[in-house]
């Protein structure tokens, strides 16, 4: 897993706006009309997860997700005047679900 300086201090932020000292999960959201999606949201570890850490920044997903996906890129992508949608994190899975 690569998470972006930038993104590592923007997703300590949600963090710690959230559920402070919590762990990061990256994890399948659904609902969007091309289908299944990365997220993230703060989440407790279960036994499944592998977990990284970037500074004190811990970073969590199910080794099976992990696994099918390869590797996971996460990238902050700011907010850019006039445009329709705001900033957010851009995650990447080597193998798309």
């Amino acid at each position: 897993m690569e998470i972006s300086e930038e993104a590592v201090r923007r997703l300590k932020e949600f963090r710690d706006r959230t559920a402070y000292g919590s762990p990061v999960r990256i994890g399948i959201l659904s609902g969007n009309t091309s289908g299944s999606v990365l997220g993230v949201m703060v989440d407790d570890k279960s036994e499944k997860d592998k977990d990284y850490a970037f500074g004190d920044l811990k970073v969590i997903i199910d080794s099976d997700l992990m696994a099918y996906c390869g590797s996971i890129t996460v990238e902050y992508v700011p907010p850019h005047d006039g445009a329709c949608g705001g900033g957010g994190f851009k995650i990447v899975a080597k193998r798309p679900l």
